[in-house]
This record gives structure tokens, C-alpha cells and sequence, in this order.
């Protein structure tokens, strides 16, 4: 059984405010190329701090690891699902950053682990 660390994710300590921005859903035009989704903008509050060393670890091989970070959070956070529903996009201390992995822990931990790469759209 895992340690259920979501009360960290309140602990004014450790819990800092940021934002996601959430793609809708992914939609073809007639030639075959990705319309601009959307994003709506949800406030967000977690623990947002760069990944280490361990981290980078578990994230793919041949994943660029420059600028990536690791945010906690007790709600919902997403990657790329590969059927159409596109990566989450944290804005962090004016910095936007694209989910390239997420850990569901919601059962049994309590939260969600999204590790983001900057981003520059």
C-alpha cells in the first residue's frame, strides 16, 4: 500500500498556486490536420518543483530533460492519451510547461503526478 500524500498537496508549506491549461478535444479538419482545440484555464494548487535526478529516470528514453518539473496535485492532471485528448499545459511562475508523463496515484496515494517540459508555443 502506498503512503497517502495528498495532504501535502494543502500544506500551505509546500502547496503553491498555478494554472492548467486544457486542450477540448482534439478535431480533425477535412485534410486531415489538428484545429487549434481551445484551452480553458483552471486554477490550480499543488507542489510544483523542478525534477530530480531520480526522476528523470522514469521519464522515456530519448526525452529532451532540460526545463522538465514535477507537479503534485489532488486533482486530475493529463498527458497526451493518444486518442485525441492533448497534454495539459501547467503555467508556473510565468513559464508554460507540456505534460510528457502522468502518474495516476488517486487510489492509492491520493494524487496525480504530472512530470512537464518547457514549453514555447
Amino acid at each position: 500500500m502506498m503512503l497517502d500524500v495528498s495532504i501535502l498537496m494543502s500544506d500551505p508549506d509546500f502547496r503553491q498556486p498555478f494554472q492548467i491549461l486544457r486542450a477540448g478535444p482534439a478535431v480533425l479538419d477535412a485534410s486531415g490536420l489538428l484545429q487549434d482545440p481551445g484551452y480553458a484555464t483552471i486554477q490550480f494548487a499543488g507542489v510544483v518543483q523542478p525534477a530530480s535526478p531520480a526522476d528523470l529516470d522514469v521519464l522515456p528514453e530519448g526525452t529532451n530533460l532540460k526545463g522538465v518539473i514535477s507537479v503534485w496535485a489532488a486533482q486530475e492532471l493529463r498527458c497526451d492519451d493518444g486518442d485525441g485528448r492533448l497534454s495539459d499545459v501547467v503555467v508556473w511562475n510565468g513559464q508554460r510547461y507540456r505534460g510528457i508523463k502522468v502518474e495516476d496515484r488517486s487510489r492509492d496515494g491520493g494524487y496525480y503526478r504530472l512530470f512537464a517540459q518547457e514549453y514555447n508555443p
